[in-house]
Parts: C-alpha cells; sequence; structure tokens
C-alpha cells in the first residue's frame, strides 16, 4: 500500500492539513506521479498553491485538473479564482458566464458570481444572483458562509442569524454555524 498513489495522495492530505507545505507538495508530486490521471490531486495541489499564494504553480495545476474533467464546477471556480488574481473580476465573472452556458443552473457558480458582483461593489447585479441563487432547490454552504461573513462586517446582526440558519438547514451538523448562531 506504501508505494500506490492512494497512500502518497493520504499523505498529502495529512501534511497539507497538517500546515506542512513542502511535505504536502511533496507527497502530492509522488501521487501524481503514480497516477497522473488523478484530477483531485491536480485539484488539490492547487488549492495548497492558492493559500500559499503561488497562483502561477496553481494554475498549471487547476488546468490540468480542468483538462481530466472539464465539467467540474469547483475545478472551474477555483480557476477563476486565479484569473481574478491575475486579470481582474470582470475576466472571472465572464468566465464563470462562459462555463454556466452549459449548466444554467448550477449553484455553485451562480454563488460564486454574485461574490465577484459583491466584491466588485456592483449591488444591483449581486442582488440578481442572490435572488436566483436563493430560489434554487439545491444550495452550497458556501455562499451562505460568505453572506454571513459579509453581514458581520457590515455589522447587520439580523441577516447573520438568517444566514446562519440557512447554513443549518443545508447542513445540521456545521459546528462552526451553531457557534455563530450562538453568539
Amino acid at each position: 500500500f506504501k508505494s500506490s498513489p492512494e497512500y502518497a495522495s493520504l499523505m498529502g492530505r495529512y501534511y497539507d492539513r497538517s500546515g506542512n507545505f513542502a511535505l504536502a507538495v511533496k507527497w502530492y508530486s509522488d501521487a501524481i506521479n503514480l497516477n497522473p490521471v488523478s484530477d483531485e490531486d491536480y485539484y488539490r495541489m492547487g488549492q495548497l498553491f492558492i493559500r500559499h499564494k503561488r497562483f502561477d504553480k496553481a494554475r498549471s495545476m487547476v488546468s490540468k485538473a480542468i483538462a481530466l474533467d472539464p465539467g467540474n464546477a469547483d475545478y472551474r471556480v477555483m480557476h477563476a479564482s486565479i484569473l481574478y488574481e491575475y486579470e481582474g473580476v470582470d475576466t472571472a465573472i465572464g468566465y464563470l458566464r462562459d462555463f454556466m452556458k452549459d449548466r444554467p443552473e448550477e449553484p455553485k457558480i451562480i454563488g460564486e458570481i454574485a461574490r465577484y458582483y459583491y466584491r466588485a461593489g456592483q449591488t444591483k447585479e449581486f442582488n440578481e444572483y442572490k435572488e436566483r441563487y436563493e430560489k434554487m432547490p439545491k444550495r452550497e454552504v458556501g455562499f451562505y458562509q460568505f453572506l454571513v461573513e459579509m453581514a458581520g462586517l457590515e455589522d447587520r446582526p439580523k441577516e447573520v442569524v438568517e444566514y446562519t440558519q440557512e447554513i443549518i438547514k443545508i447542513a445540521p451538523g456545521d459546528l462552526r454555524a451553531r457557534m455563530t448562531l450562538g453568539d
């Protein structure tokens, strides 16, 4: 088992969570060398590079993950975040909108576009995408976490409670949301 790509991938995840950047990169690299068609390892390594602000290396990893699984919304969202860092909010939104043409009801993409509109200060567009997101039957916790964070920063406690309750509806075991609601 020690010589398998699964072991190397697990060790990469372990060191990633432990905060040991060098060993996480080493183990993810080993996993990719042993299994070069593992899109998840490319994705995780891309996440690691983004957290450490190495966007050039992250772009390469995410591009490989997308090449292996072009329909994965998580990979596209990560690529959009890299585009946001390099080319700005309009490019990131355009990229996500282009991806959304084939999947008009993808909640992760709609929520991410709303985030970018919020960051750009485009309130009208943000509210449109937020309403569109809230009408969807399937929702993601990440967007509501973003809304809780923004409502907290803007000192709107009623909205913090409202969005935190939405998180608990989606993920009842989310302890962080329960702690926020308790506060």
